[in-house]
């Protein structure tokens, strides 16, 4: 199950089909460059699709910022995620 936490102005949701349109734009613009960009509209739907994906797969994941009611999914990253290329922890003892 994918989280929806909310405060008084700030909501953090799963991604919807319509967060895409934004979420291409910005990934394709200069501000994503410290992400990975910028990137065409084909590979900001890959991205999209495995942020999504990443919940049910491994239990964490990206969402998406509302604040003050208006949408902030133009990768305002609140993610909640670790790398693969990152070791998972061993358990405590």
């Amino acid at each position: 199950m994918i989280p929806t936490l909310r405060t008084e102005r700030l909501v953090l949701r799963p991604y919807a089909r319509g967060d895409f349109d934004a979420y291409a734009s910005f990934m394709g613009s200069k501000r994503a460059v410290h992400m990975g960009g910028p990137i065409d509209r084909d590979k900001a739907w890959t991205w999209f699709t495995n942020d999504i994906a990443s919940w049910p797969l491994y239990g964490f994941g990206t969402l998406a910022m509302e604040i003050d009611g208006r949408s902030v999914v133009a990768k305002v990253w609140s993610s909640i995620a670790r790398p693969a290329s990152v070791a998972r922890p061993s358990p405590s003892k």
